[in-house]
């Protein structure tokens, strides 16, 4: 029975109220629309954009959330900029302007002001989670596997001083560690004056921060790779993670692929990155002339300037063979991957959503195009079946192609509704024996 069955069963029950925190829109798009189209229909969601207000982003999300048959409302609320008293301001606000929240789903739960929020929710019984949408950082698995030889040894990350040290990066690094300095003196009455005034405790920095994740303070995280998971329950709390099912897992229909998708690896601003797209350009060109697609569709990184966007077109149809590729960038995910065959790309989550959203559709990923270094490795995506990783054109294996059905997620899952859901419950008896316990 669907999620959408069992609420018409309970369809005079209480609404079930979610906040879901977004700083990303593309990510928005990407995980929570398919995940929200399967909410039962008594949950509310209240959409809080951790971004200052932009005409465009709230038009895009207006559109997307329209089209959802839930109740919805959409805000913009920063609680992570650089002015921490409208932070502090803001953060009030959702405490207490939006009454009773049954469940707050976060973006990011490692900087100061995000702990601060959920000790507040959490003192009023609203739980709080960690939703993974995309794969790990890059940084974080290079910071924290065991597969530090990934690079050999002269890869693996240098310490404070030697990157202060490395002088062939100044100005721009000089920068960084001046901005760097300034964020982290103004956190300080965050952390300290305001955390100890309102919640007699302080917020510390913790080794973890940098990562847009947890502090490792008893935070639950839902996650949708398996390897993922795995590293994350080493490197924090056992059991912090839970492996879930990503909302759109099987949503593919073999009927209707039938295209070529061409997505960029990104952003790519600086010229040395756009000129490295030869090997990415490579591989179409010899998929396009040995497999049979319809049109070749190009989707550029969602934080691409117009500069960059138009240098990268650019470069990509004189290299590319095929003269009636359509540029797809500015239309919604969905509908275009949905239509889709074959995925080419650079390193990009994107492959791994392709990969888990159809078992027919064939997914190559192309090392070391565009970005450089340790962002144009896969070494947060190796792990990912289904997906065949090349570095030219040459590395390509046919056989792939003759495959009917391919491997797309790993491990014993749960899922991510029934999660919430439970947890909902469970914040929900507890708070009825308070109740119970203050009579």
């Amino acid at each position: 029975m669907s999620h959408k069955d069992n609420a018409k069963q309970s369809a005079d029950s209480s609404k079930t109220r979610i906040m879901i925190q977004i700083q990303a829109p593309y990510f928005f798009e990407e995980f929570f629309i398919p995940l929200i189209k399967n909410f039962p229909i008594h949950f509310e969601i209240i959409i809080l954009v951790d971004a200052a207000p932009d005409p465009k982003i709230r038009q895009c999300l207006e559109k997307w959330c329209h089209a959802l048959d839930l109740k919805y409302s959409l805000v913009f609320l920063q609680i992570n900029s650089s002015h921490k008293v409208r932070n502090f301001i803001n953060i009030r606000k959702i405490c207490r302007n939006f009454g009773k929240l049954d469940l707050f789903v976060a973006a990011d739960l490692s900087t100061p002001e995000v702990r601060f929020l959920r000790h507040e929710l959490e003192m009023i019984g609203t739980p709080v989670v960690f939703v993974q949408a995309s794969g790990l950082h890059h940084d974080f698995w290079l910071s924290y596997s065991n597969n530090q030889d990934y690079f050999g040894a002269g890869k693996v990350r240098k310490s404070f001083l030697q990157r202060l040290l490395s002088f062939h990066k100044y100005p721009r690094y000089l920068r960084y560690v001046y901005r760097n300095f300034f964020q982290r003196l103004s956190q300080l009455p965050f952390r300290y004056v305001l955390a100890y005034v309102s919640h007699r405790r302080f917020y510390p920095a913790t080794r973890f921060e940098r990562f847009p994740y947890i502090a490792n303070e008893g935070e639950r995280m839902f996650v949708i790779y398996d390897a993922d998971c795995t590293l994350l329950n080493t490197v924090f709390s056992p059991n912090t993670a839970t492996l879930v099912n990503p909302p759109y897992f099987q949503i593919g229909d073999k009927e209707l692929e039938r295209d070529l998708l061409f997505c960029l690896p990104g952003p790519l601003l600086e010229k040395e990155q756009q000129e490295n797209l030869g090997s990415l350009i490579e591989v179409v060109n010899e998929i396009i002339k040995k497999y049979t697609v319809e049109n070749l569709l190009i989707r550029l990184h969602p934080r691409e300037t117009e500069q960059s966007s138009e240098m990268i077109l650019d470069a990509v149809r004189r290299g590319i063979s095929s003269k009636n590729a359509k540029n797809v960038s500015n239309r919604d995910l969905w509908p275009v991957l949905r239509r889709c065959s074959v995925v080419v790309g650079g390193v990009s989550n994107l492959l791994s959503v392709a990969r888990a959203s159809s078992r027919t559709r064939k997914v190559i990923g192309v090392l070391n195009s565009g970005l450089l270094g340790v962002m144009g490795s896969n070494i947060q995506y190796q792990d990912k079946t289904g997906i065949q990783w090349v570095s030219s054109k040459d590395d390509i294996d046919w056989s792939y192609f003759d495959l009917i059905s391919h491997t797309q997620i790993l491990g014993k899952r749960s899922d991510l509704i029934e999660e919430f859901q439970n947890l909902i419950n469970r914040s929900g008896d507890q708070c009825r024996l308070i109740a119970r316990d203050v009579d």
